[in-house]
Parts: C-alpha cells; structure tokens; sequence
C-alpha cells in the first residue's frame, strides 16, 4: 500500500462570509490558490486568526501514481 504525506504548506483562505460552499470554490483551485494566506498542516489556523470563529478552506495539489491512479484512496 503505497502512502502520501499531506503534512506541507497549504493555501488558506477564511470564509467570514460562508460564501465559499455556494460559490463552488472547491470546484474554483484558483480561487483558493490566488492571493490567499498559506499554513502548514498540521496546524491550527489560530496561527493565522486569532478567536476566528467560522469557516475556512484549505487547499493543496499531490501527485498519485499511475499504479493507484483507478483506485479508491482515503
């Protein structure tokens, strides 16, 4: 079983609004990617906002191998 470290820096971006899920960002990468804070995972974003009480997103890019490219991965 082949596995993938996703504990990097991610591209982050607060959603004060709660507009991101209507919007459709998660189909938007540029939306998530452009101009926006970044953090690294595993972290909390209290390093970013401090008290922020709300929702954010998170966003990174990994390859996966041919090998596994068909399968289910979790």
């Amino acid at each position: 079983m082949e596995s993938i470290s996703l504990n990097k820096t991610w591209s982050f971006k607060l959603d004060p609004n709660n507009k991101g899920l209507e919007e459709n960002w998660f189909e938007k990468p540029d939306t998530l990617k452009a101009g926006n804070s970044t953090i690294k995972v595993p972290s909390c974003w209290e390093e970013k906002e401090m008290d922020y009480q709300g929702v954010a997103w998170y966003f990174t890019e990994f390859e996966v191998s041919d090998a596994v490219a068909d399968q289910v991965c979790r």
